[in-house]
């Protein structure tokens, strides 16, 4: 059995809620840049030993007097940026993760894909953390589709090798998938009204930019039924073949 653990964004929009806060206590400069603790250091290298070690440590013995009293000063509007990117992580999970466990049930085919870990927390197992994709396939329940089924049942022992034919018939299927589902978008930011931010959008591959604009047509953005909340494409669709 392969464990995957699907996670939401909670550590993300906490940290990216908390990133000025910690440029403010080291006085950073707005829009990025070094802050003077890092200059001082930079520039502590150029000195000759064991000066330079004794300058780093005064740089940084500096900056941490510098960073006490602000941040006494806007630990109240830190914790509150906290709790909101908390908050922001619940609508993450209840609306881009939470529907998952009303989509898929026991019995359904599904690929996942992932990060392939070690998770030492545990009792110590290999698993796919975090999971990064799941396709769900139209099957019936409990049964693979026909092309992930190279033999017929019964006459597969998963202790024996592959023949040679079914074995490469596995890896074509294999790549066949890997390639299908590198096309899919990024999961959506709930954040951003068109469902992808700036530099999720800027990351996609040209196979992915096709596949979100069709996803994205006003024909394709149906929610109950085509019929019933759905339209008809300005364009017919071109033949197949």
């Amino acid at each position: 059995m392969m464990h995957c653990e699907c996670e939401g964004s909670r550590i993300f929009f906490v940290c990216q809620a908390m990133k000025p806060f910690l440029d403010l206590l080291q006085l950073k400069p707005p829009g990025g840049g070094p802050s003077p603790g890092e200059v001082c250091r930079a520039a502590a290298k150029w000195l000759p030993w064991p000066v330079n070690k004794l300058a780093k440590a005064v740089c940084s013995i500096l900056e941490d007097v510098i960073a006490v009293p602000i941040a006494l000063a806007v630990a109240p509007l830190a914790a509150a940026a906290a709790a909101t990117a908390w908050e922001s992580a619940a609508f993450d999970d209840l609306f881009v993760t939470g529907p998952v466990a009303q989509q898929i049930h026991g019995g359904d085919v599904v690929i996942v894909q992932g990060r392939w870990d070690w998770d030492g927390g545990h009792s110590g197992h290999t698993e796919l953390h975090p999971v990064k994709a799941i396709l769900k396939l139209t099957t019936e329940p409990g049964e693979p589709p026909r092309e992930i089924r190279p033999q017929p049942a019964g006459q597969y022992d998963p202790g024996q090798p592959l023949p040679g034919p079914v074995a490469a018939e596995v890896r074509a299927v294999h790549e066949r998938w890997c390639h299908l589902m590198s096309e899919a978008p990024p999961p959506p930011d709930p954040r951003h009204p068109r469902g992808l931010s700036a530099p999720q959008l800027a990351s996609m591959t040209p196979e992915q930019l096709a596949v979100w604009g069709a996803q994205n047509r006003p024909e394709n953005s149906w929610t109950v039924h085509p019929l019933l909340d759905g339209c008809t494409p300005e364009q017919p669709p071109p033949p197949i073949g």
